[in-house]
């Protein structure tokens, strides 16, 4: 269950939500970095496998470091997934996609500059609409809340 936000607790939820952006980003960059292979690389792996003790060493050892990423691979996988669920409320608010000074300067790291350069106003303009946006989400936050809530009271009475 969601709670209830203020201007100044949606701030707050903005900053932990551009940080799990930019986590997932990174974890989805690291995620296929461990696993774009699906062979190992290393040399002769199908002709000193089959003779000698060094080539199936060398063999094994690759192969147990493919399964060591494939395990953290999917470790991750599991933090990112997690994080998008937590983000996925976002998703459900209407007015989500009209905040798009609030997601250039939380979820982007963008300076008032750049942001006032992108959206073609002034920087002051820029900051009424950042409260605006917040306000705005707050309200469909907190209605979206009401209704799960009185959803759930709804279930629990029938």
């Amino acid at each position: 269950m969601q709670e209830i936000m203020t201007v100044d607790s949606m701030k707050d939820y903005m900053r932990a939500a551009g940080q799990y952006a930019a986590r997932i980003a990174s974890l989805t960059q690291e995620i296929q970095e461990l696993v774009g292979d699906v062979l190992p690389h290393y040399s002769g792996w199908h002709v000193s496998g089959a003779r000698g003790r060094l080539g199936a060493s060398a063999v094994e050892s690759a192969v147990t470091l493919a399964e060591k990423q494939r395990s953290k691979a999917a470790r991750l996988m599991q933090e990112v997934l997690r994080m998008r669920r937590e983000l996925a409320f976002l998703d459900t608010l209407e007015c989500w996609d009209w905040c798009n000074v609030v997601r250039l300067h939380y979820f982007y790291g963008l300076r008032w500059p750049e942001i006032a350069r992108r959206v073609h106003r002034c920087e002051s303009t820029c900051r009424r609409y950042e409260i605006e946006q917040l306000e705005m989400l707050c309200d469909a936050w907190n209605a979206a809340v009401r209704k799960q809530s009185g959803l759930a009271r709804a279930a629990v009475v029938q």
